[in-house]
């Protein structure tokens, strides 16, 4: 088969996040086995320096960069730019619209949910849409005939390292580690506060706590504090590979982004709280699938700290949540996703 060219298209920074990025990089990686990748990251400027050592082509300005005569080049462009922040850029939509009807045939979006779904757009013109999450009764409207829809887990694209790790498949009735992850910048400091509830229950762990890459000096700071105080508590800075420290561990708290589809291929009983309404109504879907404690609301101590307490001890719910897991997803997502592309282009 002839090599096929594609370019990524993705997105980082406090305000985009850091899970765009890292899926383009590992779908990348994937492609470049059999096939020619590149890939390009959109930032701001304080975010620059901190994700130049993950993608040193870091653009600023996405109207400018993205010409006809560039974009030519590539067999396929896949875009992973889903965010409320780019959605509501009336100039990058327009011009989204604009290289999206030119290039409709080699277009491929992947998307995100609710407010964050580009596909709602129906001037944004694709091939492929992909929405790899588990998603709730006909939330993505099959709206153009013409275009390949791909939904569900079974699109999932997981980090490109997770393949050589061994799944964990030592479920321990006493826990005993414990890891906290907030995603890149945990704006709204719930590392400190999950840590503060976990210091009051009664139950000997050690807890690790993920820093991100966009984590303020202020909060680092603090939690730095807690760790001086606390020798049960382990600080791991911006992880190369956050699935190595988390199969260090029994139990898995993390914000409802990405990491909660890797806890659930990584074997590990998971905690999923949701930092705001937002990230309530886009994990409903999951939620719905019993397979994980969840947190809906962030202001209700008491409860958070009951239900967080219960879960540790409860070893016959972890159990039932991790047997019902297995079916949900696999590694063979991003393989299932190029198989497609390739019969495209043949």
């Amino acid at each position: 088969m002839k090599k096929i060219s594609f370019l990524l298209i993705s997105i980082a920074s406090k305000k985009y996040g850091f899970g765009h990025l890292n899926r383009s990089i590992s779908l990348s990686k994937f492609i470049k086995k059999k096939h020619n990748s590149k890939f390009i990251t959109f930032t701001d400027d304080i975010s620059q320096k901190k994700i130049n050592r993950y993608n040193p082509n870091l653009l600023k300005n996405f109207t400018k960069i993205l010409n006809n005569q560039m974009l030519e080049k590539f067999d396929f462009i896949i875009f992973d730019i889903s965010n409320h922040v780019i959605l509501k850029d009336k100039k990058i939509i327009k011009y989204l619209e604009k290289i999206t009807c030119h290039f409709f045939n080699k277009t491929i979006i992947i998307d995100g949910l609710k407010n964050e779904m580009i596909n709602k757009n129906k001037k944004i013109k694709k091939k492929v849409l992909i929405c790899p999450y588990l998603i709730e009764n006909d939330e993505v409207n099959k709206n153009d005939n013409k275009t390949i829809y791909l939904i569900g887990p079974d699109y999932f694209i997981p980090s490109h390292n997770m393949a050589k790790l061994k799944k964990n498949n030592i479920l321990k009735k006493n826990i005993k580690n414990l890891l906290i992850t907030c995603g890149g910048s945990d704006s709204e400091c719930h590392s400190i506060y999950l840590v503060k509830i976990l210091l009051e229950i009664n139950i000997k762990i050690k807890i690790d706590i993920v820093i991100g890459p966009f984590y303020s000096k202020k909060l680092t700071s603090l939690l730095k504090e807690f760790s001086i105080k606390n020798p049960n508590i382990n600080l791991i800075y911006n992880p190369k590979n956050i699935c190595i420290s988390m199969l260090k561990n029994d139990v898995i708290i993390c914000s409802s982004g990405l990491t909660k589809y890797e806890t659930i291929l990584l074997g590990l009983p998971s905690i999923i709280f949701c930092a705001n309404k937002e990230q309530e109504k886009n994990n409903r879907g999951f939620k719905k699938k019993n397979i994980c404690i969840t947190i809906d609301n962030m202001k209700k101590r008491s409860e958070i700290k009951k239900t967080i307490e219960n879960f540790l001890q409860n070893f016959n719910q972890r159990k039932k949540f991790l047997y019902k897991s297995k079916k949900i997803i696999d590694l063979n997502g991003a393989n299932r996703i190029l198989k497609i592309i390739e019969n495209i282009k043949n």
